[in-house]
């Protein structure tokens, strides 16, 4: 195949994959692109071929080093494909994230005639996956600051997945499955969180309560939970997520013994709004704050209890159900 089939392949790979394609001729050192490249990187249309690297342009600084590395130019002596992703920021100032292949055009011979270059948009995929990552910290910063169990469960409720569950209570993840997890509830509360769950399910809403959970040493501990449903955006359940905290040993005082104040620190702070379903955004503006300044005392390990700002956010969380209070061990926990 000499370049020009190439060119007449690319268009089809367009409009069957929707992407964008590049190719470059190593003789001439010009390059050629199809109509959804430009429409891509948000760059008026060429025909012709072109000797600029128009895409250079609009990547993101920081990714330019990546992007070299992987634009097909200085790997014109490899034999293999080469995958990127990098960021480009458009004229309009819109920032987008693209996956790049690209691979050696070579003809019977073995002649490199140039490379052509498949471009994708995956913004959204970065985008959720960077949310699922921001998700599993926060899950993470819940059980470990508030003594907290946590679980998904499939739409149909009939999958329920939680490792600190089973951790807790000693059931296998199959005796959890179905309605199994309700036997490991204490048989008074027992019938009270099945018609909970039951009407949650129903009405398609979040669903709290107090009950207790008999655990692997066989004793029994109360236990604060909240169950809420994930969507699609086409408004079907993706899955149901929920939390609960132990609440056997929390003392209701916002104080410890000789009135020392409670630490608090910025995994504490976002944990309590996990228990909420909050955004960043949403608490910042609560407890009026900018998100920066939030992310910023999210991030913080130490104490914030002497900064004027967690006492904003103390009260907004306060108002809104959750409280931060001392545990025997000398922690801090949330209560709601």
């Amino acid at each position: 195949m000499q370049l020009i089939d190439y060119k007449n392949l690319s268009e089809q790979i367009e409009r069957a994959a929707d992407c964008g394609v590049r190719i470059y001729d190593l003789k001439t050192q010009d390059y050629w692109a199809t109509p959804g490249f430009w429409k891509l990187i948000g760059e008026p249309q060429i025909d012709a071929n072109y000797s600029s690297d128009y895409l250079e342009r609009v990547v993101d600084p920081s990714d330019l080093l990546e992007y070299r590395r992987a634009s097909g130019v200085v790997n014109i002596h490899l034999k293999y494909p080469v995958s990127s992703k990098f960021r480009i920021i458009t004229r309009d100032k819109t920032s987008k994230y693209l996956s790049n292949r690209s691979e050696l055009i070579i003809d019977r011979s073995g002649e490199i005639l140039g490379i052509i270059s498949i471009y994708k948009d995956v913004t959204e995929e970065f985008v959720t996956k960077t949310h699922i990552r921001r998700m599993e910290e926060l899950q993470a910063d819940l059980v470990s600051h508030a003594n907290a169990i946590s679980w998904t469960i499939t739409p149909s409720g009939s999958q329920f997945d939680s490792v600190s569950w089973c951790t807790l209570t000693g059931q296998s993840f199959e005796a959890a499955q179905g309605s199994g997890w309700l036997s490991a509830i204490h048989p008074d509360d027992r019938a009270v969180i099945a018609t909970g769950w039951s009407r949650a399910q129903a009405g398609r809403c979040a669903f709290t309560e107090r009950f207790r959970i008999k655990c692997l040493d066989g004793t029994y501990r109360w236990f604060v939970a909240r169950s809420a449903p994930t969507f699609h955006r086409d408004g079907s359940i993706k899955e149901w997520v929920g939390a609960g905290i132990d609440i056997e040993d929390l003392s209701p005082s916002t104080e410890g013994e000789a009135g020392l104040p409670l630490k608090v620190s910025g995994p504490l702070i976002r944990a309590a709004r996990g228990l909420l379903n909050w955004s960043s955004r949403e608490l910042a503006e609560a407890a009026e704050l900018t998100p920066a300044v939030l992310r910023t005392i999210e991030e913080a390990r130490s104490n914030l209890s002497s900064d004027p700002k967690i006492a904003r956010i103390m009260s907004v969380l306060k108002q809104n159900g959750v409280s931060f209070a001392l545990q025997p061990n000398g922690k801090t926990g949330l209560v709601i």
